[in-house]
């Protein structure tokens, strides 16, 4: 197994900085070894703030198999770690106020009407358990059928339904 250092002639510490070889030293040395090798790793950048590079190394071989060089692909993923980061927070403030919301709530797959998750306040409502309800079909729930269909239609069309009552069967 050849080092990078023999394939360029210098310490790729010199050539990358010492902060980004050791980085990407894990990499490097899973591609001299002939896999290929990706890292997200934390970078300070030039102006004090934090960026995020994504590396991929890849070997490329000798028809022998040996590992004649690396090509390395670096990529900055700062926006799309900020980006998941920021989904991340937001779904976990839904989740929580989906869970606690005093509003009885369903979330209901609109392709084929199963429900997906039901919170507390519409348990206490319907008086049903979690489990006898999730996987099920929502229109079950509906006393007026066509209600249903028109609510489905009107989310479809417009992405919410708002200021509108619906009689739903309990289990009480």
């Amino acid at each position: 197994q050849r080092s990078v250092e023999s394939m360029i002639g210098i310490p790729l510490s010199e050539v990358l900085g010492e902060q980004a070889y050791q980085a990407a030293r894990p990499n490097i040395e899973m591609a001299l070894s002939g896999q290929t090798g990706v890292r997200t790793h934390p970078y300070e950048r030039t102006d004090g703030t934090r960026g995020y590079s994504r590396n991929f190394i890849v070997p490329q071989k000798a028809a022998n198999g040996t590992v004649q060089g690396l090509v390395v692909v670096t990529q900055d993923s700062t926006e799309e770690r900020a980006a998941a980061e920021s989904m991340r927070q937001s779904e976990e403030k839904f989740s929580r106020a989906f869970a606690a919301g005093p509003i009885a709530m369903t979330i209901t797959r609109m392709v084929d009407s199963v429900l997906i998750d039901v919170n507390d306040s519409f348990l206490e409502f319907s008086g049903y358990s979690r489990d006898e309800l999730l996987g099920s079909p929502a229109p079950k729930l509906w006393v007026d059928p066509s209600a249903r269909r028109a609510f489905v239609r009107d989310m479809r069309a417009f992405g919410s339904v708002e200021g509108r009552e619906y009689e739903l069967i309990d289990k009480k």
